[in-house]
């Protein structure tokens, strides 16, 4: 397309992660291991997670920042977002944000919980160098009984 930057985008298999103790099944955990961001500025993506509504959303990422390291978490709504769309690019995502209503976007180990409920949520990490590599975890927790 003409104007338009094309860039590379890997796509990271996402895995779901048990919570133990939780007979319910009201909690749900997702995990992207080893994100990575490519020195050639090669975007990495994790797979998108088809998110289960809840009450209470957490992220938590934690890994090897290395120079300048960034993650965001985008949200999308449709039934089949396409999982290489750039991060810049945000046609099929949408930024998503914390209670404050800033963009969680995270340089450092840590944690946020999150306002906004997509359909599909997936990390992004828009900024770093060879030595970037991190995990994200997600949980969330429905509401309600049965």
């Amino acid at each position: 397309p003409r104007g338009r930057i094309l860039m590379a985008v890997t796509v990271i298999a996402s895995a779901e992660e048990p919570i133990r103790n939780d007979q319910r099944r009201r909690a749900v955990g997702m995990k992207w291991l080893a994100l990575k961001y490519a020195a050639g500025g090669e975007l990495t993506v994790g797979s998108p997670f088809e998110w289960v509504p809840g009450v209470n959303r957490c992220i938590h990422v934690a890994g090897t920042w290395g120079t300048g390291g960034h993650l965001k978490l985008q949200g999308s709504n449709l039934a089949s977002p396409n999982a290489a769309e750039a991060a810049a690019t945000l046609t099929d995502w949408f930024l998503l944000t914390n209670p404050q209503g800033t963009v969680i976007d995270f340089s450092a180990n840590g944690g946020a919980e999150v306002t906004e409920t997509p359909r599909h949520i997936r990390p992004v990490i828009t900024a770093g160098d060879g030595t970037t590599s991190l995990n994200v975890y997600v949980v969330t927790v429905r509401s309600g009984g049965a």
